[in-house]
């Protein structure tokens, strides 16, 4: 994980069990981070903070996790080698269902993205510093380590003043 505006020095590991990470997905309902790890054919979980990780589901080298999705209560994910797309119930780990897509796509080898609208996704709390004291960005708006609103620019782009992002590679 990294902070936005400021990538390079705030990046940390939380995880370094993982071989071949295909999905990943946040549950802000319970503050846990699933991942489907290909390679060692794995959905994993934990904390936020990568603290008390455990697996969810165990596959085989046929069914390999690919992409990985949770709305609501349900996880979702796709296979790249059987083309299918499985759910399980986070409260109950053990019931798990997978429906045989092959037919329905037979021209798509793998199935490379899963998403849904979930109001929960992010939840509002009422109160985002970039929407209530707005600097006026011309692209990105983060919050600063003390909680401010700053305006930050994509990678490549300078910030000009407090609020304007240019390529300097461009002439004005």
């Amino acid at each position: 994980r990294a902070l936005l505006n400021d990538p390079i020095s705030s990046k940390q590991t939380l995880i370094t069990t993982v071989s071949n990470p295909t999905g990943i997905t946040i549950d802000y309902i319970q503050n846990k981070l699933f991942w489907a790890d290909q390679s060692n054919q794995i959905i994993q979980f934990s904390n936020l903070d990568g603290q008390n990780v455990e697996t969810l589901v165990t596959t085989s080298n046929d069914d390999s996790p690919f992409q990985i999705h949770i709305s609501g209560d349900e996880l979702f994910w796709t296979t790249e080698g059987d083309q299918s797309f499985s759910v399980i119930t986070l409260n109950d780990y053990n019931n798990s269902v997978s429906l045989d897509l092959k037919g329905f796509v037979d021209i798509i080898p793998v199935i490379y993205g899963i998403t849904s609208i979930d109001d929960n996704k992010r939840p509002d709390s009422g109160y985002h510093e970039c929407l209530v004291n707005a600097p006026g960005c011309s692209h990105y708006c983060s919050i600063n380590n003390e909680g401010d609103a700053v305006c930050t620019c994509p990678i490549g782009y300078i910030l000009l003043d407090n609020t304007t992002c240019a390529n300097p590679c461009e002439p004005n």
